[in-house]
C-alpha cells in the first residue's frame, strides 16, 4: 500500500530500521497501530517495510451504492428545515458568488492566458462513494524544475479559500452541500477506509464546501490519528445537527481567512 504523497511544502517521511525486526527502509509515517508520533517510525509486522525504489500501485477506492452505518440526526431540523434553509442560502448567495467568480475568472485569464488553465477539475468521492468532479480555481503551476508550486494569485486564493467558490456549482447540481464532510480523492478515501475502519460512513451525507472537521482541522496530511479525529468530528456533526451548529460553522468559515485561530470550539459537546 502506498501512502498518499504529502502536500507541497511538507517533508517526506524518513527511512529507518526497526531495532527488533531489522526491517527497513520504510516510507510509512505511522506505527503498527496507526498512531503518528511526530517522528519517523520503523516497519512492524502489521505494516511491512516498503523499499524506497519499489513500484507500488495506488489504493483503489470502490464506490458503493449502499449507505454505511447510519449515525445522522433524525431531528425535524435535519430532515426538513436544513435542506430548505440550505436552498434559500444558495439562492441568496448565487448573485454575489457569480459576480466574484466572474471577476476572479478574468484575473485568472490575465495570469494564465488560456481558458483551460482557469479551473481545476478533480474526481472526488461523493455521497455513498459515487465519484463526481469537483470544480476549483487553479492555483498551482510548474516551476523551472517541473515541480508544482502556488502562483502569487494562487497562494492568496488558497489562503483565503476563495479557490473553492466555483464549488457552488457542485452544490447547485446536487453533488455537494454547503456543510458536510470534506470530499476526498478516490485514492485518499480508500487509504482512509483501510487505516480508519468506518471512515466511509461519512459519506452518508453529501460532502460539503465547509464542515465541522474543515473549520477545526483545516487541511490534514494523511496521518491515521488525524483521519480518526476527522471521522469523529464528522460523526459528531451528524448526531448533533442543529441551526446553532450550522450557523457557527458558516460564521467560522467566513472569518477563518482573517482570524484563523480566533475562536475556541466551545460549541462542541462531549460524545
Amino acid at each position: 500500500m502506498q501512502l498518499p504523497k504529502p502536500r507541497a511544502g511538507t517533508a517526506e517521511p524518513e527511512a529507518c530500521v526497526d531495532p527488533q525486526t531489522q526491517q527497513g527502509p520504510t516510507l510509512l509515517g505511522t506505527d503498527g497501530k496507526g498512531t503518528h508520533t511526530g517522528s519517523p517510525l520503523c516497519a512492524s509486522s502489521e505494516l511491512p517495510a516498503v523499499a524506497a525504489d519499489a513500484r507500488v500501485e495506488p489504493a483503489r477506492f470502490v464506490p458503493t451504492s449502499q449507505p454505511g452505518v447510519r449515525v445522522a440526526s433524525r431531528s425535524a431540523y435535519a430532515r426538513i428545515a436544513r435542506p430548505a434553509l440550505g436552498a434559500l442560502l444558495v439562492a441568496t448567495m448565487a448573485a454575489p458568488v457569480t459576480m466574484a467568480v466572474t471577476v476572479l475568472t478574468l484575473v485568472q485569464l490575465l495570469a494564465y492566458r488560456r481558458t483551460s488553465d482557469v479551473f481545476f477539475l478533480q474526481t472526488r468521492a461523493g455521497r455513498y462513494g459515487k465519484p463526481f468532479r469537483i470544480v476549483k480555481f487553479r492555483t498551482m503551476e510548474q516551476n523551472a524544475d517541473g515541480a508544482l508550486e502556488p502562483t502569487r494569485l494562487g497562494a492568496l486564493l488558497r489562503k483565503s479559500h476563495l479557490d473553492e467558490l466555483p464549488q457552488l456549482w457542485n452544490v447547485v447540481k446536487g453533488e455537494m452541500s454547503l456543510i458536510g464532510p470534506r470530499p476526498e480523492t478516490l485514492d485518499l478515501e480508500a487509504w482512509g477506509e483501510k487505516e480508519v475502519p468506518g471512515f466511509r460512513s461519512r459519506l452518508n451525507m453529501r460532502p460539503g464546501i465547509t464542515g465541522l472537521a474543515q473549520v477545526i482541522q483545516d487541511s490534514t496530511p494523511p496521518i491515521t490519528e488525524l483521519y480518526r479525529e476527522k471521522l469523529r468530528l464528522n460523526q459528531l456533526y451528524e448526531r448533533q445537527i442543529s441551526l446553532r451548529m450550522d450557523t457557527w460553522i458558516l460564521f467560522r468559515t467566513a472569518v477563518r481567512p482573517v482570524r484563523p485561530r480566533a475562536f475556541r470550539h466551545s460549541i462542541l459537546k462531549a460524545g
